[in-house]
């Protein structure tokens, strides 16, 4: 699930042509749209059904980067992930005032007293890890 940076087809493509690089041996289901709309529900419970599955094994929340935005993608797609949970962004933002970006604040709160791994490729970027088993 993805919000694209620009309403522009060349835009949306070049967006779903980076997602389908990412998976190896894994089913992929693209949602382009707002990760709190009610057809972000329904695209998730419809690849739920057409795969037959419970759960997914994984669930990246890299949508809204405000704090209120990024704790409600959490509380609504939390319960589809089976073995872990990964944040885009988890790093404090060098371009965004504090009231715009809460995803650094969001992951120290939800990663407190309970395994989490961090991957940090620069001071401005990085994935925070929720290992679920």
């Amino acid at each position: 699930m993805d919000l694209p940076l620009g309403s522009d087809e060349e835009c949306v493509k070049q967006r779903v042509e980076a997602w389908k690089r990412w998976p190896r041996g894994q089913q992929l289901k693209i949602h382009l749209g707002d990760s709190q709309a009610s057809e972000a529900d329904a695209a998730v419970k419809s690849a739920i059904n057409k795969w037959g599955i419970g759960k997914f094994d994984m669930v990246f929340i890299d949508a809204g980067h405000k704090y209120e935005e990024v704790k409600a993608d959490y509380e609504r797609y939390a319960q589809y992930a089976k073995k872990l949970i990964a944040f885009h962004d988890i790093q404090p933002s060098k371009v965004l005032a504090a009231e715009d970006f809460g995803v650094d604040r969001f992951w120290k709160e939800v990663k407190q007293d309970r395994p989490s791994i961090e991957i940090v490729a620069s001071e401005t970027y990085g994935i925070g890890v929720l290992p679920l088993i």
